[in-house]
């Protein structure tokens, strides 16, 4: 047998073992993709909790809260592990998950990831152009809190034991993290070391680009939305063959710019059409 039947014969094989791994990658995805999400969030919440006001939780709640963290955070590294083992590609999976990677050696990270398990649920892939819209103001709605957390977290850190500080407490720290990232700044509370005032700046400009993606995926909206109705108007028969059809966007915002028969009731906008056409 030559060469390149040699290696004609090895090809199928491992492209047999790849889809094999893919589709095992992909399963393993599927299984459990809602119980690490539930388990993330669990996690910061219990975090959230141990940080915000321990000497108010009983010495019981906070031993098994101990016990919880160390618990779920070995989960974390066995699902990343098995989905290192079973991925196609490990280099390709090193490099595009080095950030979970990363926040396996710095737990102070995981709550970012729970907007990549929020990304990969296929609720919202089952709905469209609607649902991605969703998904992404979700998403970046919970950017904003994790984001604002974590920053907040970090500038009272730093800044709490330093002479002449007011920001002492965590409480007082979420409190100046969200007036500073909505870009009100009341100015009761502010950073006056270094560290702090550039995570300061780092939460401004986290501010930013919400407000830029939150604006642009809403202004995006209303553009289809206003197509759709120009469609529907040039062409009601159309409408009509997707049966009834709800204005998501306009229902949700309660805008009265649509009438009922544009938007609500397809169906006796194409009876209307064939009515004229009959009289015609």
């Amino acid at each position: 047998m030559s060469e390149n039947q040699e290696q004609n014969t090895k090809t199928p094989g491992r492209k047999n073992i790849k889809a094999t791994l893919k589709r095992r990658y992909l399963r393993w995805e599927e299984l459990t993709i809602w119980p690490m999400f539930i388990l993330s969030l669990l996690f910061v919440v219990i975090s959230v909790l141990l940080v915000a006001n321990p000497a108010e939780i009983s010495s019981t709640a906070k031993h098994y809260m101990s016990m919880t963290i160390p618990f779920l955070w070995a989960i974390f590294i066995a699902d990343y592990i098995v989905r290192l083992a079973i991925s196609a590609n490990k280099k390709e999976f090193f490099l595009t998950h080095f950030f979970e990677l990363l926040s396996l050696a710095v737990p102070y990270l995981r709550p970012f990831l729970i907007i990549r398990y929020f990304w990969r649920l296929s609720y919202f892939h089952r709905r469209g152009s609607s649902g991605m819209r969703a998904k992404t103001i979700i998403s970046a709605s919970l950017f904003t809190l994790f984001f604002t957390y974590t920053l907040s977290t970090a500038v009272w850190l730093v800044e709490r034991g330093t002479p002449k500080a007011n920001i002492l407490n965590w409480g007082d720290a979420i409190w100046w993290g969200f007036t500073t990232i909505s870009t009100v700044g009341y100015g009761d509370f502010y950073p006056i070391t270094g560290w702090g005032r550039f995570l300061a700046v780092l939460l401004m400009a986290g501010g930013l680009f919400v407000l830029g993606v939150t604006s642009a995926t809403v202004i995006s909206a209303f553009n289809d939305e206003l197509k759709r109705l120009e469609h529907r108007r040039k062409h009601p028969g159309s409408a009509h063959k997707h049966g009834r059809e709800h204005s998501v966007l306009l229902n949700t915002l309660s805008l009265g710019a649509a009438t009922p028969v544009e938007v609500l009731e397809p169906e006796a906008q194409a009876e209307e059409a064939g009515k004229n056409d009959q009289n015609k």
